[in-house]
């Protein structure tokens, strides 16, 4: 509730979310107290409030890559990280704003918006993961994917003084992510600290 609550407060102004799933959230954060009630705890994210670079592909919510078709990606399997991390006990807030199709450094988007730097207006929060940056940032969400093939973790990282992780080639699947580059392209988290 906490994040919600800070989104509906401070993401008019970063445009960090393209889609954000608030009901979806509470459903889950629901379901897992429960559990916590009864003694059950589904990992070391239980409750863990996190949400995804919009060329991640989530079960029941659009995937738009930040271009104007809200469906622009689709695909058979939900994005493994994606999968592993909800089964660690995750919630999933929605889906981040981008740079267009991943192609840009400064996370301006002519269709949901340009992502605004949380520390200073008018800047850039970096691209192309630039609403992972900015959520992370700003604390509405306490973790996030972003997806690098030129420097689109490392760049909002670094613009918006948070820690993102190029891990090494393949060792974060990128199954149900929108392709860039195959023998360039990388999934990775992206925090407040290490």
């Amino acid at each position: 509730g906490a994040c919600l609550d800070r989104i509906a407060r401070v993401d008019g102004r970063l445009r960090a979310f393209i889609t954000l799933d608030a009901e979806g959230a509470l459903a889950r954060a629901r379901a897992l107290d429960a559990d916590l009630a009864v003694g059950r705890r589904r990992g070391p994210l239980h409750g863990v409030p996190l949400a995804y670079k919009d060329l991640c592909h989530v079960r029941g919510l659009p995937t738009s890559c930040g271009t104007k078709t809200a469906e622009y990606f689709t695909s058979d399997v939900e994005c493994t990280a994606v999968t592993r991390l909800t089964g660690a006990g995750a919630v999933t807030l929605g889906k981040l704003n981008m740079t267009e199709l991943a192609l840009g450094p400064f996370g301006d988007n002519p269709h949901h918006g340009d992502v605004d730097n949380p520390w200073r207006r008018g800047h850039v929060a970096g691209g192309s993961s630039s609403g992972s940056g900015a959520a992370v940032t700003a604390g509405l969400a306490y973790g996030a994917l972003g997806s690098d093939t030129g420097g689109s973790i490392r760049l909002p990282a670094a613009c918006c003084g948070i820690v993102g992780v190029k891990a090494t080639y393949g060792r974060v699947s990128r199954a149900g992510v929108m392709p860039l580059s195959w023998s360039l392209d990388h999934l990775g988290p992206m925090t407040r600290t290490v």
